[in-house]
């Protein structure tokens, strides 16, 4: 028999032969999607999609596969999700996983990635407990506006709409970070710069107020970096459940210019007409203060 991977939520045993789940439509483990990469184990599961420990069996290496969860989602959104990956996959950045396939196959959607084995931005800030040292701040935020200022000035710009701690890995080489999840970025029409109306895509705490209405631009991914800057800085999040008013990086970290206050409040101004008009105009405030 084989034992479904998510043993968490569902743990249905399968007959030997199947090769998806029969309760929740997961491949199984020692399966092969495509006929090429096999999953060897389950690393993380979320709201919408499981990541899997892979392996690519043509080119013998080890892989991360992203599987959209079949129960969660519905076929237009496995439609949606290919058509972002292809949008993924043209993009070539040293600071952006880059997407090596994606595909159908039987009941699974997925997309196949390198595997990054050092932990993520999230797990960083776990381990310093508080800010982040100044140096490796001021490199950490170089590295994210380049990717995203990257993405925004694409022919077709592309927005990201989920920058946050856990979607930002660390390269296990160089110890470069590189950001993940573009499987679920947007690209804009030609000339469509501001103001797309889209699916609401994106994580609490972490999107701009416009998200919601399912609104974004490229200053939305400014205010989901200039949340991670805050608590790159600071070792706490800039919100809490009440709604108060932001405190100001300097008073959480004495150590901080006060000059720097007004460059990252500005860049978490709830309305997007009051951010920086780009993300590089933010990095070039942040660099003076």
């Amino acid at each position: 028999m084989k034992r479904c991977a998510d043993q968490v939520d569902c743990g249905y045993e399968n007959r030997d032969s199947d090769l998806f789940c029969r309760a929740c439509a997961l491949p199984l483990l020692n399966t092969a999607l495509a006929g090429r990469y096999r999953i060897h184990a389950l690393l993380s599961k979320g709201g919408y999609a499981a990541v899997f420990h892979g392996i690519d069996q043509n080119l013998s290496r080890r892989i991360a596969i992203k599987v959209l969860l079949p129960s969660k989602t519905t076929h237009s959104e496995h439609e949606h999700f290919l058509r972002e990956a292809r949008i993924a996959a043209t993009l070539d950045h040293p600071n952006i996983a880059p997407v090596l396939d994606y595909g159908k196959d039987g009941p699974s959607v997925y997309l196949i990635m390198p595997l990054y084995t050092a932990g993520s931005l999230r797990t960083r800030l776990a381990k310093a407990n508080g800010p982040l040292p100044a140096s490796e701040t001021m490199s950490n935020f170089h590295q994210l506006v380049s990717a995203l200022h990257y993405a925004h000035t694409r022919p077709r710009p592309v927005i990201h709409r989920d920058i946050k701690p856990e979607n930002i890995l660390i390269h296990p080489e160089d110890g470069r970070l590189v950001i993940t999840d573009f499987g679920i970025a947007r690209s804009l029409e030609p000339g469509a710069t501001v103001g797309k109306t889209i699916t609401v895509r994106g994580t609490v705490g972490y999107m701009a107020p416009e998200q919601t209405s399912g609104i974004v631009d490229p200053r939305s991914d400014q205010y989901g970096c200039a949340v991670v800057l805050y608590e790159m800085l600071t070792g706490y999040h800039p919100l809490d459940s009440l709604g108060s008013a932001i405190p100001r990086p300097s008073v959480l970290n004495t150590d901080l210019p006060t000059a720097l206050d007004a460059v990252v409040l500005r860049a978490l101004a709830n309305r997007p007409e009051e951010r920086f008009n780009e993300i590089l105009e933010f990095m070039q405030a942040f660099d003076l203060a």
